[in-house]
């Protein structure tokens, strides 16, 4: 149910589904029901943990739990099964949804090797005539990262018999530290024409940078790794931010816009912006410094530096692309003018190599289907 209803610094999977479909799971009832059904667990549990109580009274009121349960469980898949599907059909990369929006609800939790094995064990006990273990443990590996299938394979071993054990892994290798994604082959199609330079893709996909960044913090294995790749970002942002508010002779894009569109970066207060993130980043850098901080309360901060951030990109996008769309279309030489003024004001800088290394490093690590 954390899944599904979200925790703190998680959004879990009905806030996905109310985002993407007109808050559907509200509408539906779906997170209320959760709260119906504790309801009875409760009177159930009080009952059956009652020593006066007789399994013949108790079995009734389980009975009509599970019944209770099982439309709940339908109402639940009349809702997920359909929107799952449209988000296929969507092109939504639904493992990273699930990698960052659903399952770190419940990952880290120092249960969750027993959520790993009784969910093993119940799907080899009652398949159903399907391959459910098979297809739960196989799904699951792909999720993890090496480390953390490396914690939790133990349990899968305690969960499953031998004989089913030694099937799966035979037939989809689980006992292997699963391949990062991000480094499975997906050879590019061969180009029929020389692919020609997109001029503003310098800063559009610095913002592709900046997101990949961020994912790559969130799914540190441990806090020293954590660190390291928080400091990257922090710095490649940085630079990344002196081409949007200018400096080194160069006047940045917020100023071009201003000067072509009215004040519109200004009134739209991009600038400002940065500002209001720099509280978030600068409690993270201290917490970072902290021996006491867990990578489970330093990933709850990071969360909402990444919630922060994300709009702020999509606030900047709304006013960047239609601003260079009209500049291009009214003649603007997009080159000269990244070359002179936005570019210009990092290239000279001792630490452009890093920009430029870091930028094709995590770009080449998270192409989200693109070039």
């Amino acid at each position: 149910a954390m899944c599904e209803d979200g925790v703190p610094g998680c959004k879990g999977f009905f806030a996905v589904v109310n985002e993407r479909f007109e808050n559907l799971a509200h509408q539906k009832g779906l997170l209320t029901a959760h709260g119906e059904l504790h309801k009875q667990e409760q009177e159930l549990v009080a009952l059956a943990n009652n020593p006066q109580s007789t399994l013949d009274e108790v079995k009734p009121v389980f009975a009509q739990w599970v019944a209770a349960n099982e439309t709940h469980l339908k109402n639940e898949e009349d809702v997920m099964m359909p929107c799952v599907k449209k988000m296929m059909e969507g092109k939504v990369n639904l493992v990273e949804l699930l990698q960052f929006d659903i399952m770190p609800c419940i990952w880290d939790r120092p249960d969750f090797g027993f959520f790993v094995q009784h969910a093993a064990s119940t799907l080899e006990k009652y398949p159903d005539n399907n391959p459910r273990a098979r297809v739960f443990l196989h799904a699951l590996h792909a999720l993890c990262t090496p480390q953390r299938w490396h914690r939790y394979l133990p349990y899968v071993k305690a969960g499953l018999s031998p004989r089913l054990f030694h099937a799966i892994n035979t037939e989809v290798g689980i006992e292997q530290a699963p391949m990062p994604l991000w480094a499975k082959p997906d050879p590019d199609p061969v180009p029929t024409e020389k692919a020609k330079p997109m001029i503003f893709a310098i800063m559009r996909n610095g913002h592709e940078v900046i997101r990949g960044m961020m994912k790559d913090v969130l799914i540190s294995p441990d806090v020293q790794v954590f660190r390291e790749r928080y400091a990257i970002f922090v710095k490649w942002q940085e630079l990344h931010a002196l081409c949007e508010e200018g400096g080194n002779g160069g006047r940045g894009l917020f100023q071009i816009i201003d000067e072509k569109f009215e004040g519109k970066a200004s009134n739209a207060g991009l600038q400002a912006a940065h500002g209001r993130l720099h509280p978030l980043e600068e409690q993270l850098e201290r917490a970072c410094e902290d021996p006491r901080q867990t990578l489970a309360s330093l990933q709850g901060m990071f969360r909402q530096l990444m919630e922060a951030n994300e709009q702020h990109l999509k606030d900047e996008e709304t006013i960047m692309m239609p601003a260079v769309s009209g500049m291009a279309q009214s003649g603007v030489n997009l080159k000269q003018m990244l070359q002179e003024d936005i570019v210009r004001t990092i290239w000279d800088r001792p630490d452009f190599g890093f920009f430029v290394q870091a930028a094709a490093s995590i770009l080449e690590k998270y192409p989200e289907g693109m070039p």
